[in-house]
């Protein structure tokens, strides 16, 4: 995060900041780099993650749905090193008029001496050692109401975590089947509860293999300068089983 800010009163520039940048290649590692460097499993850089889900269908018409997708992390260990900029915040109060008047060739020096003041307190401190990223997992609750074979409501829950940050959303689903294989779904859904979006989506299921694609926010697609959010999704599966059980 970075800002830059002028005083009110004395016009005066501060400029402030502070990152955290991890790596695992550097310099002196890129020379000894070998083709097991890449190799999976190698006892290095390794990680791994889960997807694990449930349905639990009740009183004939009723659905209850739950699932956490990519659960997990990956430790890097090999080469592993950090750059740290805590806080830090320079202040440029302008060009000193007296010496410039006095001293025209100051200037020069005047800008030296400020450059040099702000990579000296924007410079980070380097680090090593071994850290921990998290995957994006995604946690789901849904509860489903057949209305007969070809409608379907669902209102579901759910919760995504992005590099670190959370994010909850809300939403009351329509699906609609069209023939034997197309389904097609619409609805509402609150993005951090606040923020209005329009999912839309289709799925195919064309025999043992079940194709799909939609998008949590149509109105991207309309007027993306108000679009706060917009994801899209394709998937590909395997179907097991007869359509009346599935």
């Amino acid at each position: 995060s970075f800002g830059l800010t002028t005083d009110a009163d004395t016009y005066a520039l501060n400029a402030d900041g502070a990152f955290i940048l991890r790596t695992t290649i550097d310099e002196d590692a890129l020379d000894s780099i070998s083709a097991d460097y890449f190799t999976p499993f190698n006892g290095a850089n390794s990680g791994f993650s889960f997807d694990l889900g449930a349905k639990y269908r009740f009183l004939e018409k009723f659905e209850l749905q739950a699932s956490a997708m990519n659960v997990g992390g990956i430790r890097w260990d090999r080469n592993a090193q950090s750059y740290t900029l805590s806080n830090t915040s320079f202040t440029y109060n302008g060009v000193d008029l007296e010496s410039l008047v006095d001293n025209p060739d100051s200037t020069t020096s005047q800008l030296e001496d400020v450059l040099d003041s702000l990579a000296t307190s924007f410079e980070p401190i380097e680090g090593r050692g071994a850290f921990t990223s998290p995957s994006n997992a995604r946690f789901y609750l849904g509860f489903g109401y057949e209305i007969n074979k070809n409608n379907h409501l669902m209102l579901t829950a759910a919760h995504l975590r992005s590099f670190n940050k959370g994010f909850n959303s809300v939403a009351a689903m329509y699906r609609h089947r069209f023939g034997r294989i197309l389904w097609v779904r619409t609805g509402a859904q609150l993005f951090q509860l606040d923020q209005f979006l329009w999912p839309v989506g289709l799925t195919i299921n064309a025999g043992p293999v079940q194709f799909g694609f939609g998008t949590d926010n149509l109105i991207a697609a309309f007027a993306p300068t108000k679009a706060g959010v917009f994801t899209g999704h394709f998937q590909i599966g395997l179907r097991f089983g007869r359509d009346g059980k599935i």
